[in-house]
């Protein structure tokens, strides 16, 4: 009777007969001979195999050792992201969700330890210099925007002051940044100080998670740790980066506009030189320009071209593995400007949940302009009693992602 067809999504789930039936479906079916003579291979064997245990375990022609290889690279990616099968191309409201909860530097699978602690210190290694450099400028707006006087050659703060009268008589006093009006004064203070404790805190959690990495005893205390233990906690230097990136937004914003000697807001109240107004005005114009393109465009454009990447990615390599023996890649084919491409479909089958490229024998019929299998009625018995359920569908990733999820 007809094997058992293998669920190409999951390979190293595989036992040794499953690995030698893709083998020999690939057209390999001398290396399934020397996997079953010299060794037993299984799923999680297969999909670490280099190039070289091939040629150490006889396959001697380069070419062919060297098309398994790759071949056996491609199915360990599919089967070691099983996130990434779910991960879709994102709109613009997710990808500011995604920037403001840093989920996206949390997307990376199938690493080995060491490259797991690599990452996770050379990136908080990153925000830690870049949270220190941030303070120590938003603890200067926060420390600096408090008012001082100074009277009779003592500083005294101003609720010391006898008297408004005379303390504007006797009194030389400092207003922060020289923003001379209260209410956008107490909101320069109140987010310099929120933004520099941000700041602080993505530094700190960064020092200390890179601390706790490196008390890891060996590789599997790493990975528990990185994976499991602290796996949301992980993104929290991130969190705290961006937003007192996005606090640290506000005070500058205030001086801008409410700068006593070149605020947009001042020189609106007061007779000023026409060329002091178009430089402050073109000033404020190119800081807000720039705040919006870079929190509002580069950084989010950039997290949704991470998950395209991701996406397409995952994409080709499984229509790689579905891919009939001696075909060519798959292809996109115009045929006419004004009709829409046109995708060739590896005829493949959805069995209990798991994705199977189709025998030979599976015939394909058109059903109202789209591409649909039949199992010759020799096969329809042995799907019905061993599987209770069955659903034929294109090879079309959305479908793919669909019935995992």
């Amino acid at each position: 009777g007809a094997s058992v067809p293998l669920d190409i999504l999951s390979p190293q789930d595989w036992i040794e007969e499953e690995v030698e039936e893709w083998l020999t479906s690939r057209g390999f079916a001398d290396a399934a001979a020397l996997f079953h003579k010299q060794v037993t291979v299984d799923g999680k064997i297969l999909v670490r195999l280099e190039e070289h245990d091939l040629l150490g375990m006889g396959m001697c022609t380069v070419g062919r050792r060297l098309k398994l290889a790759k071949e056996i690279q491609n199915l360990g990616r599919i089967g070691g992201k099983a996130e990434t099968l779910n991960v879709r191309p994102i709109g613009y409201p997710r990808q500011v969700l995604e920037m403001l909860t840093f989920r996206w530097a949390n997307t990376s699978e199938n690493k080995t330890a060491l490259d797991l602690k690599d990452e996770i210190t050379s990136a908080n290694n990153n925000i830690a210099i870049i949270s220190s450099l941030v303070f120590s400028i938003a603890w200067s707006f926060f420390f600096a925007s408090a008012e001082e006087c100074y009277c009779g050659g003592q500083t005294i703060i101003k609720n010391l002051a006898e008297t408004e009268a005379w303390r504007d008589e006797m009194c030389f006093c400092k207003k922060g940044f020289d923003i001379r009006y209260g209410i956008p004064m107490s909101i320069f203070y109140c987010f310099s100080c929120m933004s520099s404790m941000m700041f602080l805190w993505s530094l700190l959690l960064a020092v200390f998670t890179n601390i706790a990495v490196y008390e890891m005893s060996d590789d599997a205390e790493v990975k528990e740790f990185i994976e499991n233990v602290m796996s949301s906690s992980l993104l929290f230097p991130g969190i705290y980066l961006v937003f007192g990136t996005i606090f640290a937004v506000v005070p500058i914003l205030v001086f801008a506009i409410f700068n006593h000697d070149f605020g947009l807001y001042s020189l609106l109240d007061r007779e000023s030189e026409m060329v002091t107004k178009v430089l402050c005005y073109v000033s404020l114009v190119l800081i807000s320009l720039m705040i919006c393109f870079g929190l509002l465009n580069r950084v989010p454009g950039m997290i949704g071209k991470l998950y395209q990447a991701k996406f397409e990615t995952m994409k080709d390599d499984i229509k790689r593995a579905l891919m009939p023996v001696g075909r060519h890649p798959i292809q996109v084919v115009q045929e006419d400007e004004k009709k829409e491409p046109e995708i060739e479909h590896v005829p493949a089958l959805w069995i209990h949940g798991r994705l199977v490229p189709l025998p030979p024998s599976v015939a394909a019929a058109s059903v109202n302009d789209q591409a649909y299998l039949e199992l010759p009625l020799s096969l329809q018995p042995r799907i019905h009693s061993e599987v209770p359920t069955y659903e034929f569908l294109q090879v079309d990733f959305e479908a793919i992602a669909s019935k995992r999820d």
